[in-house]
């Protein structure tokens, strides 16, 4: 083996192909440097979708194993079903490959597998049930068993009808109570015994949920009663179909027989009640076919129900519409894209010839050596020096050309990789992801759109983002600038501030004493201003809760008329009560007089007289109002009469 590298592979191909692609690897290697750094910053997307792609090939493993366990199946028949959960997840369905495996499971529990139901109807299922569950977050496991029910019971021809119709009851809003698939399920063979087809239950249930029912679950109860009613031959269902007009018998034998004519037949009743007039007619016959859910449905819900026009618009195709619609948006198709680039690493890694090999071994350390690609940059000049540059430009060839060629090239690829030493190994699998993705950009149309779209996605985040970060740099200069000045403005404060607390400190006193004179003058003068409102206040207090409330009692006036009135009052009394005792106080003095002065047995002043009889009359002028005054005058009398020359004995006799 050379120094250089000059290593012999065998070409298959076409030799203008082999030429061009050189020249395409020659003009690469010789802007090696130069795209380095680049492929470092690509270096993570690429990456992440190797690794991406090794993990869903780990993932794709287990979970065919998984089904194969769960599901009885062949090492061929798991193959097969891995292939399919494959492409599925490809093409953008479920949200991993764990979801595509359940829904796999559920179709083939439900519906039934491959073989029985066929390839095509087996993925539209799938396809169909992981669509319900992105739109409508509907559990794939519910919804299969809703399929498989409708296609069980005749409601519908195949899987495809059966999740045209569960799609469409879902968007015209029959799950408003989130019971659709359970009410499918549970009561698609009453509907069936009806002559209901798919459609027509359908219509019915969303014509009662329009209506204003609770959910479909009341709805298909009360379509259950009747099913047992319509057909039990009792005299009281024979009553209900007499009040409709109908035949008993022959509408006994009609619905048992089921199918389109059983169905009209069930449209006559439900017409037949709605136009009853006698609502008490209507109420007996509602019940005897009803039972119990006339009055607790269909008592409300017969006018629509009889209404309801039995074949949906826009039915058929309604899960196809739903699919193309999720799969339209711009992040779906980019979901894809990367799905696919995922799902052809999954492939190659799956594979056991030289290009799987090949992509393994570029799987296990691509990632990193492209994450350092712009170390390698400058590394790259280095190797001139060590006379490796004409080995990078060959490698650089060999790989185009074989890349262009069979994969017979890769496994050699492999093996100088193996053989050089460290620097070699990197250069190798670097090379080798320029050459395979030359020949894919080349060779698949459908790659090189993508790698055009995610090469504009690039630039235009690239654009973004420098615009971002060039605006922040503004923005965090001017907070910087801002920054440093407001620190500025600080500094000086603190600076400043011995100063100011000097100066402050030194008028400290004048100011305090002036302002404290300005406190008391200003104190002092608020209560002078306030003299007259303070004096108004406790004027106003007085008056209104002392004298005020004793005037308007006493009534006092200028004269006050009730102290005049008083007056004449007390006089009056006083007057009347020295009349009413004027007998008393006589009765008493004379009482009185009578104890202190005993009848004289001589005459007054001891001299003698005529007589002791003699009797001497005392006449007082004013009234005597007591003892006292009663002895001076007998004194005074006493001494009048001493001077007489006669003195008789003196009777004192007291009047009023």
């Amino acid at each position: 083996m050379a120094n250089d590298l000059d290593l012999r592979v065998r070409l298959l191909g076409d030799s203008s192909d082999l030429e061009a692609a050189t020249q395409d690897a020659e003009q690469s290697v010789d802007r090696l440097g130069t795209v380095m750094a680049g492929l470092g910053v690509a270096g993570a997307a690429g990456g992440a979708a190797l690794a991406v792609g090794f993990a869903n090939a780990a993932d794709l493993e287990a979970g065919t194993a998984k089904l194969q366990a769960q599901l009885g199946l062949t090492a061929e028949e798991a193959g097969e079903m891995g292939s399919l959960a494959g492409e599925l997840y490809g093409d953008n369905f479920g949200a991993d490959m764990g979801s595509v495996n359940a829904a796999l499971k559920s179709v083939t529990n439900n519906l039934g597998d491959v073989g029985e139901i066929g390839e095509d109807a087996f993925r539209s299922a799938s396809e169909a049930a992981l669509t319900l569950a992105d739109v409508f977050e509907v559990d794939v496991a519910e919804s299969t068993a809703a399929a498989a029910a409708l296609v069980k019971n005749g409601l519908a021809k195949n899987s495809e009808e059966a999740f045209d119709i569960i799609a469409k009851g879902f968007q015209d809003g029959t799950n408003k109570a989130d019971d659709f698939l359970d009410t499918i399920t549970e009561y698609a063979p009453q509907f069936s015994k009806l002559g209901l087809d798919g459609e027509a239950s359908l219509a019915l249930l969303s014509a009662g949920i329009k209506a204003g029912a609770r959910d479909t679950d009341r709805i298909a109860d009360a379509f259950q009663e009747f099913g047992f009613r319509a057909i039990d031959g009792t005299e009281l269902s024979a009553e209900g179909y007499r009040a409709l007009g109908i035949d008993a018998k022959e509408a006994t034998a009609t619905i048992a027989a089921g199918g389109p004519a059983a169905q009209a037949m069930t449209q006559q009743v439900l017409r037949g009640l709605a136009d009853m007039k006698d609502p008490v007619a209507q109420n007996t016959a509602g019940v005897a076919l009803f039972g119990t859910q006339w009055e607790d449905t269909m008592r409300a819900l017969i006018e629509p129900m009889a209404d309801a026009n039995l074949e949906v618009n826009n039915l058929s195709g309604a899960t196809d519409r739903m699919t193309a619609a999720m799969g339209s948006t711009g992040k779906a198709r980019v979901a894809e894209w990367r799905r696919e680039i995922e799902q052809w690493v999954t492939t190659m890694a799956q594979g056991t010839g030289a290009s799987s090999t090949a992509v393994a071994a570029i799987g296990s350390f691509g990632p990193a050596a492209l994450g350092a690609a712009g170390s390698l940059g400058a590394m790259v000049s280095g190797l001139a020096a060590l006379n490796l540059g004409s080995a990078v430009a060959r490698v650089g060839q060999l790989a185009a050309a074989t890349a262009t060629t069979a994969w017979t090239g890769a496994q050699w690829l492999l093996n100088a990789a193996l053989t050089a030493n460290p620097i070699g190994l990197v250069i190798v699998a670097i090379a080798a992801m320029i050459a395979i993705f030359v020949v894919a950009y080349r060779r698949s149309d459908r790659f090189r759109a993508v790698v055009n779209r995610l090469w504009a996605a690039f630039k235009f985040g690239a654009v973004a983002t420098w615009g971002a970060l060039r605006a922040f740099a503004s923005r965090f200069g001017a907070w910087v600038s801002g920054l440093v000045a407001r620190g500025a403005r600080i500094v000086r404060w603190f600076r400043d501030l011995p100063a100011r607390v000097r100066g402050a400190l030194g008028n400290a006193r004048s100011l305090l004493a002036q302002k404290g004179r300005d406190i008391v003058a200003g104190l002092w003068n608020g209560i002078a201003d306030m003299g007259s409102w303070i004096r108004g206040r406790v004027s106003n207090f007085i008056q209104s809760t002392i004298v005020g409330p004793i005037q308007r009692a006493l009534q006092f006036g200028s004269p006050s008329k009730v102290a005049r009135q008083w007056g004449r009052w007390t006089g009056e009394g006083l007057g009347l009560g020295i009349t009413d005792t004027t007998a008393s106080v006589a009765s008493a003095s004379s009482s009185l007089a009578a104890t202190a002065i005993p009848r004289p047995s001589r005459a007054l002043g001891g001299g003698t007289g005529r007589g002791a009889g003699d009797t001497i009359h005392l006449h007082v002028g004013t009234m005597i109002t007591d003892d006292r005054q009663l002895m001076q005058r007998i004194e005074q009398a006493r001494k009048a009469t001493s001077r007489a020359r006669t003195v008789r004995p003196v009777v004192a006799r007291v009047g009023a």
